[in-house]
């Protein structure tokens, strides 16, 4: 292996001893051979695609530049984890090198949005995959698609090769300023190719210019042409892939951008997606449960609706009836006269009792001086004030009753 071997961390060097694998091949890369096979880590058997190196074919440089590869491609699958990128488990070289990857099963790519989620969140990673097309994207057992074959992908937080004059680029699917002498590898790129991807999708999962030869390809795609859209494929997305299509890198949109123009296709054009397929549903555990597709306030709001529509005829045709005013009593609370001459016999025998009293001090009293004589009389006379003046109010108020 090459010295940037090194750079991937221990936690992915598997011994080869642990790997079994069938002889029948499940896919063919640009270097390698993928099989079905089976990782032991521990006390787990998990299910893998096992991809080896093509080696003994006599010649040493393609040998080298093939592994060269298989660790570039190792590298970057362990910097990035995103549930739309290939799993990565791990690297293997004492014995036939390889590398062990999560195994997908399924047909190749036919949604949009996922792929490109997956981009985004490789652009944002600042990763460059340089080979997107639908053969190297897979579709997992739960239904959600795989970004795979980072062969010739790069990122700015490893090491490259210098050389790579002698690697197998996908013609078919590159920009136009990745077909110079001076080639330029960019997110953008990765966005036209993403524009051949949906031109797959749409085209059945065949390729662009299948009959053409390759230099004739490249001389096109050089002066900005790109293949006739599929007459299936919907306006809207025929825009997007436009976009994609720009000769100018910086006119084309960000992954991100395109995205949310997925989504907004999809809110647009197509109908909402089942209960069954949304994410939540492909968890571990979960079962999903029966979605109510109507809410009961909008039925009983459709029900009176329908009910006020059948009313309504017999409304029109209806005569008009007097409505009767009510006859409305004025509500004045009732007197009782008696309460307040009770009320002024008790304060009258309060202020005789009270005259006794005041009386009988006066007499046990004689020795006081006149001052508390005066104080006693003066108390007296407020006592009185009082009780003259509610008796003096409730006259006036039985005179008014």
């Amino acid at each position: 292996m090459d010295g940037r071997f090194k750079q991937i961390s221990d936690f992915y060097i598997i011994n080869s001893s642990k790997i079994t694998f069938s002889k029948d091949k499940v896919g063919t890369g640009n270097f390698a051979d993928v099989y079905k096979g089976t990782y032991r880590r521990g006390n787990e058997k998990i299910l893998v695609a096992v991809k080896i190196v093509r080696v003994g074919g006599g010649n040493v440089d393609t040998e080298l530049r093939c592994l060269s590869e298989l660790t570039n491609e190792a590298i970057i699958m362990s910097l990035h984890h995103h549930r739309c990128v290939i799993e990565f488990y791990g690297i293997s070289s004492d014995k036939i090198p390889m590398i062990l990857m999560e195994y997908c099963a399924g047909e190749r790519v036919t949604y949009m949005f996922q792929i490109s989620d997956g981009m985004r969140y490789l652009e944002r990673k600042r990763c460059v995959h340089r080979d997107l097309a639908t053969r190297n994207v897979l579709i997992s057992s739960t239904g959600c698609l795989k970004i795979s074959d980072f062969g010739l992908s790069f990122s700015p937080a490893i090491q490259m090769p210098k050389d790579l004059s002698h690697t197998h680029v996908p013609i078919r699917w590159m920009a136009p300023e990745t077909l110079t002498r001076t080639p330029i590898y960019s997110s953008k790129s990765d966005i036209w190719s993403f524009g051949i991807v949906i031109f797959e999708i749409f085209n059945c999962g065949g390729k662009p210019w299948p009959e053409k030869p390759v230099k004739w390809i490249a001389t096109k795609i050089r002066k900005g042409i790109t293949p006739e859209m599929p007459r299936r494929m919907p306006r809207l997305i025929r825009e997007i892939a436009s976009a994609c299509f720009q000769f100018e890198p910086d006119k084309r949109p960000t992954f991100r951008q395109v995205n949310g123009w997925i989504l907004l296709v999809q809110g647009i054009r197509f109908p909402p997606l089942p209960p069954s397929t949304l994410s939540v549903a492909q968890l571990k555990n979960v079962k999903p449960v029966k979605f109510v597709e109507k809410d009961p306030e909008a039925i009983a709001i459709e029900f009176d609706d329908v009910k006020s529509e059948q009313q309504q005829p017999d409304i029109d045709n209806a005569e008009p009836k007097m409505i009767q005013k009510p006859e409305i009593k004025e509500a004045t609370p009732e007197v009782n006269k008696n309460a307040f001459t009770e009320d002024q016999e008790n304060l009258r025998t309060q202020k005789q009792e009270e005259s006794k009293k005041v009386a009988v001090t006066e007499s046990d009293d004689d020795d006081d001086d006149d001052e508390c004589l005066r104080d006693a009389k003066k108390r007296l006379e407020k006592k009185n004030n009082k009780v003259n003046l509610s008796l003096q109010l409730m006259k006036e108020i039985c005179c008014k009753n």
